[in-house]
């Protein structure tokens, strides 16, 4: 039973009486009207599922796509393969310069470049990497690249754990 006909036998009442005629009348048409807007959405999820089908694929495969006459391309990808929006922070990883994408360009050719706000140079998203804070862990990890590890059972990555946890206990009590 759908919950309109619910509504329809509450309408009637369980002794029969129900409520007045025109109030009747009322709710039956609000029912009236519910059941034409799910018989429409019914409708319209069965004719919209391949075409979010067709969506979904073409952003897994970062196909473009055209769509009621726009067309839609995927974003440009860094060096990790991270889309790249405007705005977003970044590091031209030979460098280590930090630059944010104020404009994202898409040439003819099917070539992408990114457009830094501060010095407005382009730059192809193969040479940038969207730029985290360093870590904890990070840091140490820079610190035992350069000096050397010392004898002993514990890997790199061990030490660093250790080490890093030390460091945010030392945080942790403002030492």
């Amino acid at each position: 039973m759908s919950i309109t006909d619910e509504l329809r036998e509450y309408v009637i009442g369980a002794d029969g009486m129900g409520m007045t005629h025109g109030h009747a009348k009322s709710i039956y048409a609000i029912a009236d009207r519910i059941d034409a807007e799910a018989k429409d959405n019914e409708l319209f999820r069965r004719e919209a599922g391949p075409f979010c089908d067709r969506l979904r694929d073409a952003a897994a495969e970062r196909a473009d796509v055209t769509l009621f006459g726009v067309d839609y391309v995927a974003l440009p990808l860094d060096a990790d393969g991270v889309p790249i929006r405007p705005g977003d922070e970044l590091v031209i990883f030979e460098t280590g310069e930090r630059v944010r994408a104020y404009d994202i360009e898409l040439y003819d050719d099917g070539r992408w470049l990114v457009c830094d706000d501060e010095t407005m140079d382009s730059i192809h998203p193969d040479r940038l990497r969207h730029y985290h804070a360093p870590t904890v862990e990070d840091v140490l990890d820079e610190f035992f690249g350069k000096a050397n590890l010392p004898d002993g059972t514990q890997t790199r990555a061990e030490i660093i754990a250790e080490y890093a946890a030390k460091l945010r206990l030392a945080e942790e009590v403002g030492t």
